[in-house]
């Protein structure tokens, strides 16, 4: 009997926090969008017969192994994916995420891992996708050989703009793909893929906030305040925006700590309550104020300048900007633009908004295309920085390989797995699964 076979695609952008950074960690309002054309695409293929022994692959073309430098891949036998705990089923019949993943299957997918990668950070990135697997295929199709690739084109590298929950986004939808007969998913199918893609990345961050999967499934614009009960997810609302917002992400590579640079904060406000209190309600007055703002059809782009340079400058006030970020701005303001870092600070990425997509309001189009050739063109202790003219607050997760939105060009892209679960917090229990799994083989 001939192979019976199916393909299936997905694509999630990443994100970025366009206002109330570390301010939000203290009980005020962030603001996060998508970025539509930087994205990550899930291709699955699957085959099964009625003689061969089904196998599961997952294959990175862009993460490189620390020992061999040679793209990651993983083969094995579907059979010796552990047996996943029981799920319910949703009233579409698909399956819903258990509330936590059994310790033991954690440990019992590591130590299958761990028979062709020896090295803690060339295991670690396959666990999520096999989990994955293990729940969303090897349950529904047993005697079905499957195969992952999960790829990106231009969505930057260990720069805080969601590129762990995009992968773990897309995966989720192109699995999801196979069970359900649509060409979009609707409504349910994204509240399942969102779901999902959050058991996955807590293999990889441990307890996430959860504003990363959301904003990559979903799309658009999403501002959320820390909940009060510690453990809990934050309390989101998405934003309709009217029109979608032209940006220019510049990443200044100048490395930092995001752990480093919060607790820092947290210090000086510990410290010096009356000066940094303040300081903090006016951040998140800022990002209130810019979300009534995009709201409306006609944008003052001058407000828009104002605010991003409160922001910013409440920000240097913490002590969390860079002299490379500094550069971004000096060379913006001489075209009548602000910018403002985004994400932790210290290094990083810088944030540009240039104006609305259809160029109703903002900078003429000429001068867009100015401002990203100078970003482009900018060095910092000789390394020159990456720029990323993107789309934010669009589309979400898409069935599909996402070509119409992504961008063109490809960029390195190297680890972004690797860098997110090991330099990141270790504290993600799929690592903690690894580590001892190591540690009990010595």
């Amino acid at each position: 009997m001939p192979p019976i076979s199916t393909t299936s695609h997905a694509s999630a952008p990443g994100k970025c926090i366009l206002l109330g950074e570390h301010s939000v960690v203290h009980g005020h309002p962030a603001l996060a969008v998508s970025l539509s054309t930087l994205r990550i695409t899930t291709t699955i293929q699957t085959s099964s017969t009625s003689t061969s022994n089904p196998t599961a692959t997952v294959i990175l073309p862009d993460v490189c192994s620390v020992v061999t430098s040679l793209p990651l891949t993983f083969t094995c036998p579907l059979s010796s994916l552990p047996p996943p705990s029981p799920t319910k089923s949703n009233p579409h019949n698909l399956p819903t995420p258990p509330a936590f993943l059994p310790p033991l299957f954690l440990e019992a997918l590591t130590a299958l891992v761990s028979k062709t990668h020896k090295d803690p950070d060339d295991i670690s990135p396959f666990l999520p996708f096999l989990t994955l697997i293990a729940y969303l295929h090897k349950s529904k199709s047993p005697q079905s050989s499957i195969s992952v690739t999960i790829t990106s084109a231009a969505l930057p590298v260990g720069s805080g703009l969601g590129s762990s929950a995009a992968a773990c986004v897309s995966c989720s939808a192109a699995l999801l793909k196979l069970l359900v007969p649509l060409s979009t998913p609707a409504l349910p199918h994204k509240k399942l893929i969102n779901e999902w893609s959050y058991l996955a990345e807590c293999i990889v961050h441990g307890t996430p906030s959860g504003i990363d999967n959301s904003v990559s499934t979903y799309g658009g614009a999403c501002s959320f305040v820390k909940s009060d009960n510690p453990g809990d997810k934050p309390n989101m609302f998405f934003i309709n925006i009217k029109k979608p917002l032209d940006i220019v992400i510049t990443n200044t590579q100048v490395p930092k700590s995001t752990r480093k640079l919060v607790k820092m904060v947290g210090e000086k406000k510990q410290n010096h309550p009356n000066v940094i209190n303040p300081v903090m309600t006016s951040m998140g007055e800022v990002c209130k104020s810019f979300v009534e703002l995009i709201k409306k059809e006609k944008v003052d782009f001058d407000v828009v300048n104002e605010l991003f340079t409160l922001s910013h400058s409440l920000l240097r006030v913490l002590g969390v900007s860079h002299p490379a970020l500094e550069l971004v701005l000096t060379t913006t303001n001489k075209y009548g633009v602000a910018s403002k870092l985004t994400g932790a600070g210290g290094g990083g990425c810088a944030i540009t908004l240039l104006g609305a997509t259809d160029n109703s309001w903002g900078l003429d189009e000429a001068t867009r295309t100015a401002v990203h050739n100078k970003l482009s063109g900018l060095r910092w202790n000789w390394t020159r920085f990456k720029t990323f003219r993107t789309v934010c607050g669009g589309e979400g997760v898409t069935w599909g390989d996402g070509e119409s939105a992504s961008a063109t060009t490809k960029n390195g892209y190297r680890n972004w797995y690797g860098a997110t679960i090991i330099t990141g917090a270790i504290t993600g229990f799929g690592v903690m699964a690894t580590l001892a799994f190591l540690k009990a083989k010595k």
